[in-house]
């Protein structure tokens, strides 16, 4: 998507990603890293290709956490209860990614993708749901 977009740059993050991917102009490649947290906090954006697995995504519970906005795959949100038109948007295909991205939008997913995570996802959500039901 990344020759479709203008004034962006893109950070590829993960394990062995650096020698799949070259860094560019406007492409930067990591491969392990210690700490995401640096990269959830400068982020506008988290697209999340995420086109197998199995259960839900670590990726998106992180991206949420730290209120990112998110476009992904179907599978990127399997498990989630979520407005896929409020965090950023549902995008199976380069096209709907591409259409996806709203700079407009980015403060109010943003706001969005903590609130959820705050109110279903949080550990201490979690213990809540657990004290009630046990």
């Amino acid at each position: 998507i990344l020759p479709h977009l203008q004034n962006c740059k893109l950070q590829v993050v993960g394990n062995g990603m650096n020698q799949i991917f070259t860094s560019s102009d406007n492409l930067e490649v990591y491969g392990y890293v210690d700490d995401l947290a640096s990269f959830y906090y400068n982020a506008d954006i988290v697209v999340l290709p995420i086109f197998s697995g199995g259960g839900m995504k670590t990726k998106t519970a992180e991206a949420l956490m730290y209120g990112c906005p998110i476009i992904g795959t179907q599978e990127a949100f399997e498990g989630y209860n979520i407005d896929y038109n409020k965090i950023g948007g549902l995008a199976n295909t380069k096209e709907e990614m591409i259409a996806n991205i709203n700079p407009i939008l980015i403060e109010e997913a943003s706001k969005y993708a903590r609130m959820i995570f705050k109110q279903s996802y949080s550990i201490q959500t979690t213990i809540e749901t657990l004290k009630k039901h046990l």
